[in-house]
């Protein structure tokens, strides 16, 4: 049965030459190609545009052009090209794709009259039976046709805490690339809406391209240079085309003694097309557990760091052995054995925070403008210095659902205060006012003091117990004397030591009852959430 693939070009490719149809290799020529032509007259271009959102690492190699059921070539082991620009991307489940793409085509050029030379090495291996070694020495198809022009791939990665703005982004950059192309305009401007989510997250463009020269193939780091290097790339690659796809066609197009046998080929393409189709879920699997190492405050639950550690160490060793199953049947077609698709053990993915965000935002202008500072749950103080951005310039206040954000008018929380529980853009009467502040978990205490009770269940005489203003151990001491148990509120975020002669005992929650058995002793109350962050 005849094939004909198009297939990248790769160094070293022409016409005439050999090509390995299993791993893409360039093997010896064999083929007289003869003059190559195109079609009399054509010589404008044709450029077609796409636009489009990924869902897998298998729609990524499809709109590369190098997926396998597509073209019947296998880059599994390859890294040049677009091959090692698809290996090169870290494809994960839990980042949204976008994938812009502009092809230019010069007029197709072809040798109609190739043909094996008589008397070559290649005819009488041929002559003599040799089909193996035919094959290792010419590969099971040659170049035939070769088209010019040039490519232009950019691929857009967006990472958000939430999942929501995450989703916003792409939809809204896919629709900047579509208005752009679909109207054929210089406008390459991104609204600035847009731009400012951007900012806020992990947006990052990777670029593969073809044609052109010099300056022209500069690095696209943005999205605004994607937007201009797709406008202008045509035009670039008119004066500077590249070759970057040929036609290949098998060797029983031509007249010959004997080609390789088809039957075994195509057992051998089918199982290499079962060994990429698993590689690809392995390394999708092994890039979630790096996603969830990177990112554990986004899921429910997560792994240990020994777990996701050992199912990375697991998934790994599995593209190693698969890679040798495969690098085996390409050399040897008797020799292609099925790889079952195997799960590390306990391997369950842990399900993604619908809110993830774990910190207020304050800033020193309204409408969230100017400097900023991100305050993950606990105290800060201006007499402290705790409060970066400076005492008395608050403005505006991100909150996330979840969190409450408590302002107080005077340092070391105290006069008067407000909570905050969701996003203010402008605080009216509070701008300007807020000298130290709290922010804590919605529906637990306010992290103020430890109430100490001198009877169980929180009966009797009670002491007040602040923190040390710092943050650190050892301030609001209360020694005294005690006969029977005790009991303590304890909100989140504050920890109470109660330190005797022979013992330090920590509490972090409420205790109804406390044991203390000795004549004296002395408590603590100290804050154990993290130093402040700058925004």
């Amino acid at each position: 049965m005849a094939v004909s693939v198009t297939l990248p070009w790769m160094q070293g490719m022409n016409y005439g030459m050999g090509v390995d149809l299993l791993t893409g290799q360039v093997r010896g020529k064999t083929v007289d190609p003869g003059t190559a032509t195109g079609p009399s007259g054509a010589s404008g271009q044709t450029v077609t545009y796409d636009v489009s959102l990924l869902r897998s690492a298998k729609e990524l190699t499809s709109h590369l052009g190098i997926d396998v059921s597509v073209s019947g070539h296998y880059g599994l082991f390859s890294a040049a090209g677009k091959f090692g620009y698809a290996n090169s991307v870290k494809f994960n489940s839990q980042a949204t794709f976008l994938v812009a793409r502009c092809t230019v085509a010069n007029a197709f050029m072809q040798c109609e009259d190739a043909q094996v030379r008589a008397g070559s090495d290649g005819h009488n291996l041929l002559s003599s039976g040799k089909q193996k070694q035919f094959q290792e020495a010419y590969g099971d198809v040659f170049v035939r046709g070769m088209q010019t022009g040039g490519e232009y791939i950019a691929l857009i990665s967006i990472t958000s805490s939430s999942t929501e703005e995450q989703n916003q982004i792409s939809t809204s950059l896919r629709a900047s690339f579509g208005g752009l192309l679909a109207s054929g305009s210089g406008s390459v401007s991104v609204d600035s809406e847009v731009k400012q989510k951007i900012s806020h997250n992990d947006v990052r463009a990777t670029t593969f391209q073809v044609g052109g020269q010099g300056a022209e193939q500069a690095f696209t780091r943005d999205v605004e240079a994607v937007l201009n290097r797709l406008s202008v790339f045509p035009s670039q690659v008119q004066a500077n085309p590249v070759s970057y796809d040929v036609q290949c066609l098998s060797y029983n197009t031509l007249l010959l003694p004997q080609p390789p046998n088809e039957i075994d080929l195509e057992a051998q393409r089918e199982n290499l097309e079962d060994y990429e189709h698993i590689r690809q879920k392995l390394l999708t699997m092994r890039n979630d557990v790096e996603f969830v190492q990177e990112h554990p405050s986004y899921f429910r639950d997560p792994p240990t760091s020994s777990t996701l550690n050992e199912w990375q160490e697991y998934l790994s060793n599995e593209v190693t052995q698969l890679t040798r199953r495969a690098s085996q049947c390409a050399n040897d077609v008797g020799r292609c054995e099925t790889f079952p698709l195997t799960q590390p053990p306990g391997w369950v993915m842990p399900e993604r925070k619908l809110e993830t965000q774990t910190a207020v935002v304050v800033y020193e202008n309204v409408d969230f403008q100017g400097n900023s500072q991100v305050l993950p749950k606990g105290r800060y103080d201006s007499a402290m210095e705790e409060i970066l951005i400076g005492s008395d310039t608050i403005s505006s206040v991100k909150v996330p659902v979840g969190l409450v954000a408590r302002l107080y008018d005077g340092p070391s929380f105290e006069g008067n205060y407000i909570d905050l529980t969701s996003d203010t853009p402008q605080l009216g009467p509070w701008d300007g006012r807020t000298s130290s502040l709290m922010v804590y978990r919605a529906g637990a205490k306010p992290p103020v003091c430890v109430s100490l009770f001198l009877k169980p269940n929180y009966l009797g005489e009670a002491m007040q117990l602040l923190p040390d203003s710092g943050g650190g151990g050892g301030g609001g001491g209360a020694p005294g004397s005690s006969v029977g148990p005790m009991s303590a509120l304890v909100p989140e975020g504050l920890v109470l030591e109660i330190e005797t002669p022979t013992e330090l005992k920590t509490f972090r929650t409420d205790t109804p009852q406390i044991d203390i058995n000795a004549d004296t002793y002395g408590c603590s109350v100290y804050s154990e959430w993290s130093e402040p962050t700058p925004g």
